[in-house]
């Protein structure tokens, strides 16, 4: 692979990320058009240094490149031809690219090991609506329930997620359909990477054989509320970067919300004393916070956070 395409693509890579950071509903104000519209036109001109040097190249891998920039570079070019003022227009622009960011990470990535390209997780109001809607339902489960109904849900629900991912990497056209109706509240990444959901079925499924259901509970709302929360903060305000492209603000937030949840649920639904419920919940809410900010590409904080915090919870007792 010549080394030239790779550098140009992982410049390209690294602005278009930038671009679409730029655009997150969370961070895009009108009065910030006109940087953002200068970023998009340097973007431009990486597409076309990117395609100028896959022409020269003329190689397989360039091609396969260029079938990537390619598509990218026409929507960069009909959106400039074409653009009308206003939020709604640039927003439609901000879900166009993610998929064409996306692509291009997993050609880099498929050719040159070394670099590691931030995955997108951009703002998604409808999906934070169901991450919220989830950490109730489950607290729904866990205490209106016994834990025989807890283990059987969570058993059901782990048993369709990875169904569901074997049928789609077995079936591409599954996987299109599956995509197309989840499509909404899904990141681009988890059209080829074992999704959200997938993860937080099986974190269900062991904290309803391992954890009471009282620190179970601390630990899917700590999930669905503070998870949200830390995403908004972190985009919103996040200025002091920490690892895996989380903030301090981000944290910050993460564990004030998950401490107050967690008090919340603690106070409704235990024999703890109120100073024990203000000591767990601080404990969840930090816990909570150290494993979504250490979880990286290669581990869903969906996994991690709920059994951190369960864990912790129930060695506290």
């Amino acid at each position: 692979m010549h080394s030239a395409v790779v550098s140009q693509g992982q410049l390209l890579a690294q602005d278009l990320f930038h671009l679409i950071q730029s655009l997150d509903p969370a961070v895009f104000r009108l009065d910030l058009e006109q940087k953002v519209e200068q970023l998009t036109v340097q973007v431009r001109a990486r597409l076309e240094d990117m395609l100028a040097e896959c022409q020269r190249t003329q190689d397989d891998s360039a091609a396969a490149f260029a079938e990537v920039v390619e598509p990218l570079s026409q929507q960069f070019d009909e959106f400039l031809a074409a653009r009308r003022d206003g939020a709604a227009t640039w927003m439609a622009f901000f879900r166009s690219l993610q998929p064409g960011y996306d692509a291009l990470a997993l050609r880099l990535g498929a050719v040159a090991k070394d670099i590691k390209l931030p995955e997108l997780r951009p703002t998604n109001h409808a999906r934070s609506l169901v991450h919220i809607g989830n950490g109730f339902f489950a607290l729904a489960v866990l205490q209106l329930g016994t834990a025989l109904h807890s283990q059987v849900f969570a058993g059901a629900f782990a048993l369709f997620a990875w169904t569901s991912e074997t049928v789609r990497r077995i079936s591409p056209a599954a996987n299109r359909v599956m995509m197309t109706f989840f499509g909404p509240i899904a990141h681009a990444h988890e059209t080829h990477k074992i999704n959200s959901a997938t993860w937080y079925a099986t974190a269900l499924l062991i904290l309803s054989f391992t954890v009471p259901a009282a620190y179970s509970s601390v630990a899917v709302v700590v999930l669905g509320l503070a998870d949200p929360a830390a995403a908004y903060f972190g985009r919103r305000y996040g200025k002091i970067r920490l690892i895996n492209g989380r903030s301090l603000e981000g944290s910050m937030a993460f564990a004030l919300v998950g401490f107050l949840s967690g008090a919340a649920v603690l106070a409704l639904f235990s024999a703890l004393s109120p100073s024990q419920v203000l000591v767990y919940a601080a404990v969840g809410g930090v816990v909570g916070a150290l494993a979504e900010l250490v979880s990286g590409r290669k581990v869903d904080d969906n996994l991690t956070i709920p059994l951190a915090v369960g864990f912790a919870l129930f060695g506290l007792g």
